[in-house]
C-alpha cells in the first residue's frame, strides 16, 4: 500500500481543509500553475514530529512518471483518481486508508 505521505499546513492546506479531508475520506487537489491540470500533491514521507499538517496512506499509487523523489502527484484521469467540481473549480481526489490530522 502506498504511503506514508504528508501535506504541511499552508494557505492551500488549512485546518478546515484537514477537517473536510477527515470527514470525506478523500484528499483533493486543484490544478498547479502553469498546467492547470487537477492533481493531488503530497510529500513522500511521514510528517516531522511537531509539524502541522496531515499524514495519510492510500491504496492509490501516485501517477507514474510524475512528481519527484520527494513529491508524489495523483493526476485526474489516472487509475483511482476521481474528478470533482466544487464551486466551479475542478479537483482531483483520492481516498485515504489512514489519516492523521496534525492541525489541532
Amino acid at each position: 500500500m502506498p504511503g506514508p505521505f504528508h501535506r504541511l499546513e499552508s494557505p492551500t492546506q488549512t485546518t478546515a481543509d484537514a477537517d473536510e479531508q477527515q470527514r470525506s475520506g478523500e484528499i483533493m487537489g486543484k490544478g498547479a500553475r502553469p498546467s492547470g491540470l487537477p492533481s493531488v500533491k503530497a510529500y513522500r514521507t511521514t510528517i516531522q514530529l511537531g509539524a502541522r499538517g496531515v499524514e495519510f496512506d492510500t491504496s492509490v499509487a501516485p501517477t507514474a512518471g510524475s512528481g519527484t523523489p520527494y513529491e508524489a502527484r495523483w493526476y485526474e484521469g489516472t487509475f483511482g483518481v476521481r474528478s470533482a467540481t466544487i464551486g466551479g473549480i475542478d479537483y482531483a481526489a483520492i481516498r485515504w486508508t489512514r489519516f492523521d490530522h496534525r492541525q489541532p
